[in-house]
């Protein structure tokens, strides 16, 4: 499936990966200046709040991919693409029970969960109603991380690229556009931040249309390459930690 010496397939990986992580905190930097300028400090604060929620449901998104990635490249080299299939279908299946949830337990208990990811009284209701689109559109969230690291493993790595900054684009673009224009506030953020991997989702989803006939996977994916392709999602996880845990604390 991967031909050429090591570290040519691993800038093939990496290198679109950290373009698109690239995007994704420019995006994140931008959607704060948003906010801060157009809202104030209270309403930063407000927002921040849901950002140990993200980053949690980006772990639960990876750790399915992952695993599935795994099982899929097993079966393949096995030679046992029928048991491939079925293991993207019950890794998206997973992912869509655990999406709804999270979104309508997370809608139940909103409050105390806002209280417990460190809302005070003063953001409160500002927190409330950007954590709202945050957890109802969560499924949307976990499919663009799923089908990324999926996409990865299919040989894609410029189409998880192309989606993520696609993605984070039209949150910078949204995000003006209801924060100004229509002056929708800390909703208007919360939903172009909502948005975004929905732009993303439909980017991944359009090829697994098109090649629905097609194997999941084409070939059998090497030792060598295997560790690569977790390499990058170790960096992808590493990095989304340390940029998050900084931009909460200094919020």
């Amino acid at each position: 499936m991967y031909e050429g010496k090591s570290h040519t397939l691993f800038a093939k990986y990496a290198v679109p990966q950290m373009i698109g992580l690239l995007f994704n905190s420019v995006y994140m930097i931008v959607d704060g200046v948003f906010i801060g300028n157009r809202l104030g400090r209270d309403a930063m604060a407000a927002a921040a709040v849901s950002v140990p929620l993200v980053e949690i449901l980006i772990a639960l998104s990876m750790a399915v991919a992952t695993g599935a990635g795994v099982l899929i490249s097993a079966h393949l080299g096995q030679g046992e693409k029928e048991k491939a299939r079925h293991i993207f279908s019950l890794a998206a299946l997973c992912t869509a029970v655990m999406g709804l949830l999270i979104s309508v337990l997370g809608n139940i208990f909103i409050h105390p969960l806002a209280e417990l990811l460190g809302s005070t009284p003063v953001i409160h209701d500002e927190a409330i109603s950007y954590m709202w689109y945050i957890v109802t559109f969560s499924p949307f969230l976990l499919f663009s991380f799923l089908l990324s690291g999926l996409v990865r493993n299919d040989n894609r790595p410029k189409l998880a690229m192309f989606a993520l900054m696609f993605g984070s684009v039209s949150n910078v673009v949204l995000d003006y556009v209801f924060m100004y224009p229509l002056n929708l506030g800390i909703a208007g953020a919360a939903l172009a931040t909502a948005l975004g991997p929905i732009f993303s989702v439909f980017n991944y989803a359009a090829p697994f249309h098109i090649q629905a006939r097609r194997s999941v996977l084409n070939e059998i994916q090497t030792k060598m390459e295997e560790h690569l392709l977790s390499l990058c999602t170790w960096l992808s996880v590493l990095y989304h930690g340390v940029y998050h845990w900084h931009y909460y604390l200094c919020v």
